[in-house]
């Protein structure tokens, strides 16, 4: 199994604001830079029921190039993870973070926001965090720079920018020649939501489930790092529900993203009253390009899958409904499927 290296502070908290290390501005060897950040498109709610803001804390992140000479690319850059800042917002935009980084040195910032009951630097490799932050390989860059959650079936919302030069498309910046940088988080976790109607009363309970799971993701992109193995386990269960007076489940969870070299089938498990029995159902689809091809789902960062179907047609599947879906936009999108 690949061993997961947390990111980690070595110098104590500062109060207020928490971060990592100290600032002087009056070192000459140091520069100040201004961040304002943004929401995104990818901000507005995901599921009927949700909150219009989720993102409640950031956490700053400055990338160093590790030698001046090599090109802005982001394997060249790794965390300087005494300069750290985290901060609770109550709404965006939020402006005026400001970091003192080395002069000369070129850097690239990473922010990553979430709820403040998902991730606290102060908390950092404990059982505190829903997820934890840093790599598989031996070296943490940018470009490998992972997001973990705890468990694959318990995936938290967290959003994440990389940081541009303002006015320009430009992430690699010297502090001594830029005074503001400007970011607008993304959502980079995938939306699931499935709803059963019609469900008979012998019907006890419905569980949703998962073939496989993506483990880790990239930061940056949201791509696939580590994947689970074929075969059900703890973290295969994905949710539980009983049915409400009404006959209907709806069942909405957050997932790492899937892409179409790590695709999954979904299962339904039907357990009935008294008997106990229970039937395993796979969620069955139409083909649609991108999202599901032979009733395996791919899940895209910034994306909803939501499945709609009568419980007296689960082994005959759904179709898929593609209309008001623009896979080209940055927007999260649900993908609306309805009864055969």
């Amino acid at each position: 199994m690949r061993r997961f290296v947390r990111i980690c502070c070595m110098l104590p908290l500062l109060l207020g604001a928490v971060a990592c290390g100290t600032s002087n501005t009056n070192d000459p060897e140091k520069s100040s830079v201004v961040l304002h950040l943004g929401a995104g498109t990818g901000m507005q709610p995901h599921f009927s029921n949700a909150d219009s803001l989720t993102v409640k804390r950031i956490i700053v992140i400055p990338f160093v190039k590790r030698d001046e000479s090599l090109s802005d690319d982001n394997e060249n850059f790794v965390p300087d993870l005494n300069l750290m800042k985290q901060r609770d917002i109550v709404d965006f935009p939020v402006r005026d973070i400001v970091l003192y980084l080395e002069a000369r040195r070129t850097y690239k910032l990473l922010v990553v926001g979430c709820k403040r009951r998902d991730y606290d630097l102060a908390f950092r490799g404990t059982a505190m965090n829903r997820f934890e932050m840093g790599t598989f390989d031996v070296t943490a860059t940018l470009a490998n720079f992972d997001l973990h959650p705890k468990t694959a079936n318990q995936t938290p919302e967290f959003y994440t920018c990389v940081c541009r030069v303002d006015g320009t498309e430009t992430e690699a910046f010297l502090p001594d020649k830029t005074e503001l940088l400007t970011g607008e988080l993304t959502r980079i976790v995938s939306g699931l939501s499935v709803t059963i109607t019609d469900i008979p009363t012998y019907v006890e309970s419905i569980s949703l489930i998962a073939e496989n799971l993506t483990i880790s993701s990239t930061a940056v992109t949201g791509s696939v790092v580590l994947f689970q193995d074929t075969g059900r386990n703890e973290d295969s269960l994905l949710a539980t529900q009983v049915p409400t007076e009404e006959g209907t489940i709806e069942f909405n969870v957050y997932l790492l993203p899937m892409m179409p070299s790590h695709d999954t089938e979904f299962y339904l498990e039907v357990t009935q009253r008294n008997a106990g029995a229970v039937e395993s159902h796979t969620i069955i689809t139409d083909d649609m390009p991108g999202v599901v091809m032979n009733n395996r789902f791919m899940l895209w960062p910034n994306r909803a899958l939501n499945l709609t179907g009568n419980f007296t047609k689960l082994n005959v599947g759904f179709q898929v409904n593609t209309s008001g879906i623009n896979l080209d936009d940055p927007a999260w999108d649900g993908i609306g499927y309805g009864p055969a």
